[in-house]
């Protein structure tokens, strides 16, 4: 969210404000490139899929403004 440091290693592993995120649920990748290390702008968001090797999420189109979201997911079941 805004004001977060985002660190990405080039293997999709993300890092908050400098701790390392315990992300079991996202798919293994193969080496992606350029790791990354941004500030989030105040009042957006960075976005990022599971499947980290096959996802157009914000590594690839940037920040997304809060007022453009239009909804939040509470629940989703596996296979859906």
């Amino acid at each position: 969210i805004g004001g977060d440091h985002l660190t990405i290693s080039t293997y999709g592993s993300v890092a908050i404000n400098g701790e390392w995120q315990n992300e079991t649920y996202i798919n293994p990748q193969e080496q992606s490139g350029e790791s990354i290390d941004v500030t989030i702008p105040e009042n957006e968001l960075w976005v990022m899929g599971d499947n980290r090797g096959h996802s157009t999420d914000s590594r690839s189109f940037g920040t997304v403004k809060e007022c453009d979201i239009l909804g939040k997911i509470i629940l989703k079941k596996k296979g859906i």
